[in-house]
């Protein structure tokens, strides 16, 4: 499961509340995929993970503890460099897609204020960390130049550019009856159809919405009658009126008959597809969901090897 883009707006909006001008007290580069920041809010103190690993990439506050090299990448010193002390002032995502910035005011060498971007890029096995200022790249996690990619290049001193966008419209930004319509011009089955239709979210969500209007079935999208269609629609609002409320943070886990529960799911509500066995566990937090989530994945990954 990756963290989908409407999941992720709802971790960037917690992350914004809890962080709210936090200041950093320290940073970390405990493996070379992952970025740790101390900060320091009036009342409290926070890491903030930073993955950019291509398996499970995402931010969130964490409370683990990570044993960092003796001596720091030269990444994390230019993070040293150009954010320690900086007061965060903003976290907001990029619409329809999994790229998060984290906005501080930092002091540069020559004691002016200056804002630096530190752009988390989300994106499966193309996930990156972005160091951004005045539009220009300060440096990246993983540079990326013209041999790796002719559209879009990663490197100190070029203009910050958004990668290429689908050319699907976003989930939660187009209309139910909308994405139906279009979903049901095609000759596919509904779950499948619905997630060519639509960005922003993963197969669970559009999954979700099938099964919640019309449990399981083999239909095809383009044999639906007006009413399965109407309730098709119904179902895609509530989902994206449980997203407007701030949603439920829930994991899923299916029982193994050789080992502990298998992480399978996590999402922004209560899943209903995949029946009375699944283990459903829901967080105070998307933090919370996201480190518990991932670390009880990468123990059923050790179990197996």
């Amino acid at each position: 499961m990756a963290l989908d883009a409407a999941t992720l707006a709802l971790t960037a909006a917690e992350l914004k509340t809890t962080l709210a001008d936090a200041k950093i007290a320290k940073l970390f580069e405990p493996t070379r995929d992952e970025l740790v920041i101390t900060l320091r809010t009036r009342t409290e103190t926070y890491s903030l993970l930073l993955s950019a690993r291509s398996g499970s990439a995402r931010v969130c506050l964490t409370e683990e503890s990570f044993e960092n090299p003796e001596t720091p990448p030269s990444f994390c010193m230019l993070m040293r460099k150009h954010l320690t002390g900086g007061r965060l002032l903003d976290v907001r995502m990029e619409p329809g897609d999994r790229i998060v910035y984290f906005e501080f005011q930092c002091t540069n060498e020559m004691g002016d204020l200056v804002r630096n971007i530190l752009c988390a890029e989300l994106m499966g096995r193309y996930s990156n960390l972005v160091l951004v200022q005045d539009g220009r790249i300060i440096d990246a996690l993983k540079r990326v130049d013209f041999d790796d990619s002719e559209v879009r290049q990663l490197l100190p001193g070029l203009a910050y550019t958004l990668p290429p966008k689908p050319a699907r419209p976003d989930f939660l930004e187009t209309s139910a009856a909308s994405i139906v319509a279009a979903a049901c011009e095609k000759d596919l089955p509904v779950a499948q159809a619905l997630g060519k239709t639509v960005a922003g979210v993963g197969p669970v969500v559009v999954r979700e919405a099938v099964c919640r209007a019309l449990g399981e079935t083999p239909a095809l999208a383009c044999d639906l009658t007006a009413e399965e269609k109407a309730k098709l629609a119904a179902a895609i609002d509530a989902l994206k009126d449980e997203h407007a409320h701030g949603g439920t943070p829930t994991a899923v886990r299916l029982p193994q008959a050789d080992g502990a529960p298998k992480p399978v799911e996590f999402s922004f509500f209560v899943p209903q597809q995949y029946g009375s066995e699944a283990i459903l566990t829901q967080y105070p937090s998307y933090s919370e969901m996201l480190e518990d989530y991932y670390a009880t994945k990468d123990l059923s990954l050790i179990h197996i090897s």
